[in-house]
């Protein structure tokens, strides 16, 4: 493992950091007051292809069951991207529907109905795919680390005989313990890889506490976006000691709480890289350009 390689690792971070948060801007921007804003390529076969998919409903409920051909009797002469955009969006206006007969509600057929949670959905992706693309930086991180010095595997571990049989060689050994290292490591709290780092790797991570509890509080949110659809689960009220909110309440996470998030996660990767490459590989101050290094600190707060 070179130093380019792992530089490599730490800029296709950086890009992927980039995409998520342009992903973000642009897609809460045009989803918000949905479909008002969508390019007219969209939004006016949208509109009519609604008004036609409506019409061809009516039609369909007056046959006899359902045929293999329903979804091309309301969604017909339209583009691929077209038809599905129609169909989803045509689908999503009946369920609303569906689900307000229970509550009493004038359940029309409109568009209106759907417009809200496309940005909330929006920020609840990027926040779990901010600390997909870090989690993976990290794990990277820790194998280059163990590639370099693989005396850093000599633990208080045992393997059995069967398992070492079963590989061809020292490397492909080696490797094997580095994933179940790896591995291990992958389970910790985000500010417990952190500290892992600090005393068992010795890395020189300077990351603030408000940026580590910013980042903590994150982590926190996206284990019960991705566990419990973004409802406030009990684990979370006790994890967080958050006496505000209910358990069941959706959680809520405006843009620039992603935003601070994005920022933070870019300054710990950049304090692990800097890090890394100066104890590992001897790199000095002057080849480490381009690295993203934190400035004032960042709230922790959702709201601030």
């Amino acid at each position: 493992m070179t130093w380019e390689n792992y530089r490599r690792l730490y800029f296709n971070y950086l890009i992927e950091s980039g995409q998520i948060h342009i992903f973000t801007l642009i897609s809460g921007y045009m989803l918000k007051d949905f479909p008002k804003k969508l390019p007219e390529e969209l939004g006016k076969p949208l509109k009519i292809g609604l008004k036609e998919a409506h019409d061809n409903l009516e039609k369909f409920l007056t046959t006899k069951g359902r045929t293999k051909n329903t979804s091309r009797m309301l969604f017909s002469n339209k583009d691929e991207i077209q038809s599905k955009l129609i169909s989803s969006t045509f689908f999503l206006i009946v369920a609303k529907m569906m689900a307000d007969i229970s509550q009493n509600a004038d359940n029309k057929f409109q568009v209106s109905e759907v417009q809200s949670g496309f940005e909330r959905l929006s920020n609840y992706q990027a926040l779990i795919m901010v600390f997909a693309h870090l989690d993976a930086f990290m794990a990277d991180t820790l194998r280059v680390i163990c590639k370099v010095r693989p005396e850093i595997l000599k633990r208080d571990k045992k393997i059995d005989w069967a398992t070492v049989l079963e590989f061809g060689g020292k490397d492909d050994l080696v490797n094997y313990l580095i994933e179940r290292y790896v591995y291990e490591f992958d389970w910790l709290s985000l500010p417990n890889r952190v500290q892992f780092f600090r005393n068992q790797i010795g890395l020189d991570i300077n990351i603030s506490k408000t940026s580590i509890d910013l980042l903590k509080s994150a982590e926190e949110i996206r284990h019960i976006l991705v566990h419990n659809g973004g409802r406030v689960s009990q684990e979370y009220v006790n994890r967080t000691g958050c006496g505000d909110i209910m358990v069941g309440d959706i959680i809520s996470v405006p843009f620039e709480y992603v935003e601070r998030v994005i920022v933070a996660a870019r300054g710990l990767a950049g304090d692990v890289f800097v890090s890394v490459s100066k104890k590992f590989f001897q790199i000095g101050e002057k080849r480490l350009q381009g690295v993203w290094r934190m400035g004032k600190n960042v709230s922790s707060k959702k709201g601030s």
